[in-house]
Formats: C-alpha cells, sequence, structure tokens
C-alpha cells in the first residue's frame, strides 16, 4: 500500500508580538513577532497596513489594534489595545479655534490663515463619521444630524500637519 508521512516543523510555528511607542497620537509599532514574513495590521480606524513596523496617525479615541503575523505554514494573531488622548502638533494650536463648545449642533472652525484642507469628524470609538475637502479660513460645521456626545475634529492639509480639536454636542 500507499503511505503517507508528514513531518512536523516546530521551526515554523509563529508567534505574534508587538510593542509600541507613542508620542501624541503618532503610534510606532515595533514588532518582535517570531517566525513570521507577512503581517496585517487593522488599526481599527478603518487603516491596514503590511508593513512589518508600521507607524499610524490616530483621531483621539480608544483603538483595539490587530497584528496578524504567518509564515507559509501558520499565523497567529496580537491584539493591542492604544488610547490616543492628545494631537496637537508643533503649535498649531493656536491656528484654530472652534466655537461655540459646546454646541446645539452648529458650530464655526475658524483658522489663522486661508487654508487648505479635509476637516474630518470622529465619534468617540475613533469612527469617521464625517470628512471635508475645504479652502479658505471659516467652516460652518453642522453636527446637529449626530447624537449628543463627543466629537473629535481632525484638520489635514498638504504639508501633512494634523491638528485635533474636540467639539460637544449638547
Amino acid at each position: 500500500g500507499i503511505t503517507d508521512h508528514i513531518e512536523y516543523n516546530h521551526n515554523l510555528l509563529v508567534t505574534a508580538n508587538a510593542t509600541y511607542n507613542q508620542t501624541n497620537n503618532l503610534v510606532s509599532f515595533n514588532n518582535a513577532s517570531v517566525n513570521s514574513t507577512q503581517f496585517i495590521w487593522d488599526f481599527g480606524d478603518g487603516n491596514y497596513s503590511n508593513e512589518k513596523e508600521p507607524t499610524h496617525l490616530f483621531a483621539p479615541g480608544s483603538y483595539e489594534i490587530t497584528l496578524i503575523a504567518s509564515n507559509e505554514c501558520d499565523s497567529d494573531s496580537l491584539l493591542l489595545q492604544i488610547a490616543i488622548t492628545t494631537g496637537t502638533i508643533d503649535g498649531l494650536d493656536s491656528d484654530i479655534q472652534v466655537f461655540p463648545n459646546p454646541t446645539s449642533g452648529k458650530c464655526t472652525i475658524s483658522f489663522k490663515d486661508p487654508i487648505k484642507s479635509t476637516i474630518l469628524v470622529f465619534n468617540m470609538l475613533g469612527m469617521k463619521i464625517s470628512e471635508i475637502p475645504f479652502s479658505g479660513q471659516v467652516y460652518e460645521l453642522d453636527l446637529s444630524n449626530f447624537p449628543k456626545g463627543m466629537y473629535f475634529i481632525r484638520v489635514e492639509n498638504n504639508q501633512m500637519a494634523t491638528l485635533n480639536k474636540s467639539v460637544t454636542i449638547k
């Protein structure tokens, strides 16, 4: 008869492992996975990476990051919990005002100088609920269709400067 022989190689078992360094809302991941050749990072905010050691910019909020490390024979996953509580970069904080805050639903975003940017609005879970291309100095943001609570406004421009502000709907 015919017999099959399967050899099990323990050297191919994958162990997913990672640490991270956080500076404000910028997180650098240090991959310490064993026996892995491919990586998938799910940052918990709708963004992904297949880099070994990615860096990711988060809006304020709490995130569950998943690393899936694999090779041709095995895979393993790791969950990391990260809380982002700040997001001001390079003194831009004085360049933007959000008022009234708290608001009943409509608020004004006022910039020190005219700016071409994207205004992103995130809920407390870190989910992006609005993305608005903007060019100018004053923007009227209407949050009246959203439930009461705290929201985070992220302003990104083409120089990659990012600013985060929070606004509360009462």
